[in-house]
């Protein structure tokens, strides 16, 4: 049953680190759109394809795993 601990822990901790690093290079991004684009239903459009983006890759990391 250790094995599988160990295992469940080596995998969430993948998991975490793949969650964090989508963060750390979204963040410069939504802000460099937002700083160089005006306010508009376009650039909300594309912040939110941004969320969609990290969403997406959070739920096939989570459903098929990371490589």
């Amino acid at each position: 049953m250790r094995l599988e601990q160990e295992a469940a822990a080596f995998s969430g901790g993948k998991q975490t680190q793949f969650k964090e690093g989508i963060q750390e290079y979204l963040k410069p991004l939504v802000k460099y759109v937002e700083d160089n684009t005006h306010s508009s239903e376009q650039r909300d459009e594309a912040l939110k394809s941004l969320t969609l983006f990290s969403l997406w890759s959070q739920h096939c990391a989570e459903t098929h795993g990371i490589k």
